[in-house]
Order: C-alpha cells, then structure tokens, then sequence
C-alpha cells in the first residue's frame, strides 16, 4: 500500500529530531486567525485595544492591547506615550506603527512612529521577513504645540491598513440549519407523510402496530422497541424547536443594530467607574461609545478633553460601565452606544 507522509506537527521530540521553527506555528496560527488587533471581551479591551488617543503637547497616548500580525501574537501591557517631532514650515502626515520584524538582526515585533512627508503618509512596509500594520494615522500640524482629538484617524477598522482579529473559519449556520430540515422532510416524503396531521397519525399506527405484536415478542422487547419510538419522537419535535429558536436568533442578531443615547453625568465611584442603565443592552452585545458634540465650539472643546478621559466601556444586562484610568470627566457629557456585535 502507498504511503505519503504528510507535513504535521507537534510530536514529542527524541534527541532533538522534532524540533519546530518559529515559522511553523506563525503559519499553523495563520490558518484560523486574520492579522489586526484583538477587540471584545479579552482582557476587557472593548474596542479601546491599541487605539491612540491625544496626550499632553505633542504626545500620544497607546492604549494596551494585543493583536496578531501573521500568526505572530504581540502584546502591550501598559498605556505608552510616544513623542512625535514639531514640523516647521508644513503639515507632516504620521502613522502609528506595529512592525513585525523576522530578519535574523531583530527578530521582534515593535511600536513607533513612522513619519510621511508634507503631502502624503508613508508606505507600510510588507516584505517576508517585515510586516506592518498602521492603527493610527495623525496630521501633525505646522509648528503644532499639541494634538488633539481631531487630528488623528482610527486605522485599526480598516482591514488594509491593519484590521480587526477574526477568525478564518466560516461555517454557515443557516446551511447546516437547511440540511437538517431537508433530511427531515426527505424522511417523511420517502415515507409519502405530507401534513401535520399525517405525521401525527403515523406514530399513532405505530403504536397499534406495536400493540398488535407484544403477543408474538416477548414484552421486554416491545416495550423497549416502543420506548426507543416514543424517544425518537421527543426528540424530532424537540429539534424542530431548537431549530426554531435557532433561526430565529440567528435572524434577530443579524437583523438589530442597536443605538443609544446616554447622558454621562460628574458623580463617578472612588474606583473611577460609572455604570449607566440601559434597557435593550444585552451582557454578550460589544460596544462602543461615540461623543455627541455641543453647537457651541468652546464648549465642544472642553468636552473633547473631558471625553478622552473614558478609557473602557463594557456592558451588562441593560446596562453599560464606563471606565477612566485616571482623572474623571467634570462636566456632563452626551454620548451614544452603538452594539458593534
């Protein structure tokens, strides 16, 4: 018989003849999971995982998270400030990067700042041993004494530049769905049992068959022959519940994006939470909140600096947490929460 050995791993190693390279596991990750960074409910990120946000003067803020680039999984564990340089004379267009770095001098993934030109950003470089994802690009401003919320673009959305982690494998469940009924349908037609009513008068003629033999079996039999019948039947109208209920989950979730609008006012707890009461929010929905900005440009303003305070967002059953790291906000904020998923 032919014999083909096929590429696998991992196997016990005996004198070292089962050693892996790193390469292997990037690339057995990279069947299942996309490059980008982690959302939801892992560590508690939300949707706050590697997102920059304006720090002091020329600052930037990077939230810790963790993400994944070609199966390579890279984690920061602390909020990190990085610096950007004042341009003199023009706009500079930078991006906040996570470079991923296989060549034999570096082999590591790092954070920094990688500086464009006054009219367009730099390329992201994307080799086989470099890979780069961009989370952030930022017009830094002529002679600019600080950035602030505006001049800075979210890129981890954007599958291009970096994305969101997912996973690779995709089973329909509306088809799996599909193929149980057709089975079940098929079942019953092969049987020419159309109607509800048919159906039901089947078993019921099972039942009188079954009656009509306990005298040739012995009655142990029958009885457990009937059981098993009687069981069966539980059990098909049982699926055809869960089916029910399946699809229409499936169908709801789907179908509902769900938007709210909440008033953030200045009483915080001592731990720096507030926990707002939402009806319609469910604990496993991911959220995220958006600002909702006063007419009033000074006033707008101060709320861009009040809002940059709020650091996480998580939910409950009809309610969201607000979590700030350090200082509160002072004056009331307006906001809406968006289920994301």
């Amino acid at each position: 018989m032919n014999e083909i050995e096929l590429e696998s791993f991992p196997f016990n190693s005996i004198i070292d003849d089962r050693e892996y390279e790193a390469s292997i596991f990037r690339n057995y990750f990279g069947k299942f999971l996309t490059t980008g960074v982690y959302f939801g409910l892992y560590n508690d990120y939300g949707d706050y995982s590697m997102k920059v946000m304006p720090d002091n003067g020329l600052n930037v803020k990077v939230i810790k998270g963790c993400g994944l680039i070609k199966g390579t999984d890279f984690n920061l564990k602390n909020d990190t400030i990085l610096s950007l340089q004042m341009p003199i004379g023009n706009n500079r267009n930078d991006m906040i990067v996570v470079r991923f770095d296989d060549t034999l001098e570096e082999r590591k993934t790092k954070l920094y700042i990688k500086e464009g030109t006054t009219t367009e950003f730099a390329e992201l470089e994307r080799t086989i041993d470099v890979y780069e994802i961009c989370l952030a690009k930022i017009i830094v401003k002529d002679r600019a004494l600080e950035i602030t919320i505006d001049d800075i673009i979210d890129t981890r959305r954007d599958s291009s530049l970096c994305g969101i982690v997912t996973s690779l494998i995709d089973i329909d469940i509306q088809d799996v769905l599909d193929d149980i009924t057709v089975k079940k349908d098929k079942f019953f037609l092969d049987l020419d049992i159309i109607t509800e009513k048919e159906k039901a008068e089947f078993f019921e003629r099972l039942n009188i068959w079954f009656e009509t033999i306990k005298d040739i079996i012995d009655e142990n039999t029958a009885i457990h022959l009937l059981n098993l019948i009687n069981e069966n039947k539980q059990k098909t109208n049982e699926n055809n519940q869960k089916i029910n209920e399946n699809s229409e989950k499936i169908n709801t979730k789907a179908n509902k994006k769900k938007t709210y609008n909440i008033e953030i006012d200045t009483n915080w707890t001592g731990e720096n939470t507030k926990r707002i009461q939402v009806q319609g929010i469910e604990e496993t929905d991911i959220v995220s909140v958006y600002p909702i900005w006063s007419e009033n440009k000074e006033t707008r303003i101060q709320e861009k600096e009040e809002y940059n305070k709020i650091s996480l967002v998580k939910s409950g059953e009809n309610w969201v947490e607000l979590t700030c790291d350090e200082e509160t906000p002072t004056i009331k904020l307006n906001a809406r929460i968006e289920v994301v998923y």
